[in-house]
Protein backbone atom coordinates (compact mmCIF):
# COMPACT_ATOMS: atom_id res chain seq x y z
CA UNK A 1 0.00 0.00 0.00
CA UNK A 2 2.40 2.50 0.75
CA UNK A 3 4.65 1.44 -2.53
CA UNK A 4 1.98 2.08 -4.54
CA UNK A 5 0.14 5.06 -3.04
CA UNK A 6 -2.90 4.05 -1.78
CA UNK A 7 -5.19 3.24 1.43
CA UNK A 8 -7.95 1.03 1.22
CA UNK A 9 -9.25 -2.26 1.46
CA UNK A 10 -9.63 -2.38 -2.91
CA UNK A 11 -6.26 -2.29 -4.65
CA UNK A 12 -5.54 0.23 -7.63
CA UNK A 13 -6.23 -3.18 -9.74
CA UNK A 14 -9.58 -3.30 -8.57
CA UNK A 15 -9.17 -6.36 -5.78
CA UNK A 16 -10.54 -6.90 -2.51
CA UNK A 17 -8.50 -8.90 0.29
CA UNK A 18 -9.46 -12.36 -0.79
CA UNK A 19 -8.95 -11.48 -4.65
CA UNK A 20 -5.39 -10.17 -3.51
CA UNK A 21 -4.97 -13.64 -1.47
CA UNK A 22 -5.89 -15.33 -4.60
CA UNK A 23 -3.25 -13.48 -6.45
CA UNK A 24 -0.43 -14.33 -3.96
CA UNK A 25 -1.37 -18.18 -4.15
CA UNK A 26 -2.57 -18.14 -0.82
CA UNK A 27 -5.54 -20.69 0.49
CA UNK A 28 -7.57 -18.79 2.30
CA UNK A 29 -11.18 -21.03 1.35
CA UNK A 30 -13.54 -20.69 4.58
CA UNK A 31 -16.98 -22.78 4.30
CA UNK A 32 -18.63 -20.13 5.74
CA UNK A 33 -23.14 -20.80 5.96
CA UNK A 34 -25.31 -19.27 3.79
CA UNK A 35 -25.29 -15.20 4.89
CA UNK A 36 -21.96 -15.04 7.33
CA UNK A 37 -19.79 -13.19 4.50
CA UNK A 38 -16.52 -13.99 2.91
CA UNK A 39 -13.64 -15.96 3.41
CA UNK A 40 -11.34 -12.85 4.35
CA UNK A 41 -11.46 -10.00 6.54
CA UNK A 42 -8.82 -7.40 7.17
CA UNK A 43 -8.45 -3.97 8.83
CA UNK A 44 -6.49 -1.20 8.18
CA UNK A 45 -4.86 1.89 10.33
CA UNK A 46 -2.28 4.86 8.89
CA UNK A 47 -0.55 5.63 12.47
CA UNK A 48 2.03 8.81 13.45
CA UNK A 49 4.56 7.71 15.52
CA UNK A 50 4.62 11.22 17.33
CA UNK A 51 2.54 11.82 20.24
CA UNK A 52 0.37 15.40 20.01
CA UNK A 53 1.65 16.86 23.14
CA UNK A 54 5.09 15.85 23.74
CA UNK A 55 6.37 14.12 27.14
CA UNK A 56 9.07 13.63 29.05
CA UNK A 57 11.35 10.58 29.48
CA UNK A 58 13.93 9.64 31.85
CA UNK A 59 17.04 9.19 30.28
CA UNK A 60 18.65 6.12 32.37
CA UNK A 61 21.70 6.15 30.33
CA UNK A 62 23.20 8.77 31.71
CA UNK A 63 24.59 9.99 34.65
CA UNK A 64 23.47 12.17 36.47
CA UNK A 65 19.91 11.01 35.42
CA UNK A 66 18.28 13.49 32.74
CA UNK A 67 15.10 14.51 31.76
CA UNK A 68 14.90 14.63 28.22
CA UNK A 69 12.13 15.92 25.92
CA UNK A 70 10.68 12.72 23.61
CA UNK A 71 7.71 13.44 21.04
CA UNK A 72 7.97 9.18 19.40
CA UNK A 73 5.35 7.15 20.71
CA UNK A 74 7.26 3.55 21.65
CA UNK A 75 6.14 -0.16 20.01
CA UNK A 76 3.92 -0.07 23.29
CA UNK A 77 2.40 2.62 22.94
CA UNK A 78 1.33 2.06 19.11
CA UNK A 79 0.40 -1.26 19.19
CA UNK A 80 -1.80 -0.40 22.53
CA UNK A 81 -3.65 2.39 20.72
CA UNK A 82 -3.87 0.75 17.16
CA UNK A 83 -5.53 -2.15 18.58
CA UNK A 84 -8.24 0.27 20.91
CA UNK A 85 -8.91 2.08 17.74
CA UNK A 86 -10.02 -0.95 15.89
CA UNK A 87 -11.43 -2.02 18.80
CA UNK A 88 -13.72 0.81 19.18
CA UNK A 89 -14.94 0.66 15.69
CA UNK A 90 -17.95 -1.29 15.54
CA UNK A 91 -16.95 -2.41 11.97
CA UNK A 92 -13.46 -3.20 12.80
CA UNK A 93 -14.36 -5.01 15.84
CA UNK A 94 -16.87 -7.14 14.37
CA UNK A 95 -14.08 -8.16 12.16
CA UNK A 96 -11.88 -9.02 14.74
CA UNK A 97 -13.95 -11.03 16.70
CA UNK A 98 -15.77 -13.20 13.51
CA UNK A 99 -16.03 -16.51 14.96
CA UNK A 100 -15.06 -18.63 11.91
CA UNK A 101 -11.36 -16.80 11.60
CA UNK A 102 -8.38 -19.57 11.35
CA UNK A 103 -5.59 -17.44 10.61
CA UNK A 104 -4.45 -14.23 11.18
CA UNK A 105 -1.83 -12.10 9.47
CA UNK A 106 -0.44 -8.31 10.64
CA UNK A 107 1.59 -6.51 8.30
CA UNK A 108 3.36 -3.55 9.48
CA UNK A 109 5.39 -0.78 7.15
CA UNK A 110 6.96 2.16 7.95
CA UNK A 111 6.85 4.64 5.18
CA UNK A 112 6.04 8.11 4.47
CA UNK A 113 2.14 9.33 4.17
CA UNK A 114 1.73 10.16 0.37
CA UNK A 115 -0.86 12.32 1.34
CA UNK A 116 1.24 14.94 4.09
CA UNK A 117 4.10 13.58 3.76
CA UNK A 118 4.20 12.94 7.71
CA UNK A 119 6.44 9.48 8.83
CA UNK A 120 3.44 6.84 9.31
CA UNK A 121 3.27 3.06 10.12
CA UNK A 122 0.99 1.18 7.58
CA UNK A 123 -0.34 -1.56 9.72
CA UNK A 124 -3.12 -4.13 7.85
CA UNK A 125 -4.47 -6.60 9.59
CA UNK A 126 -5.69 -9.50 7.44
CA UNK A 127 -8.22 -12.91 8.60
CA UNK A 128 -8.87 -15.98 7.02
Amino acid sequence: MADVKFFSHIDPQDRGPYARYKAAKYDCHLQLRKGEGTGSGENLIMHNLVMTTPSVKLDIFSKPYTLIPSTYLDEVDIADQIVAGWMGSADHRKVMLKRYWENEGIGIVFSEDHISGDERLFVTQNFC
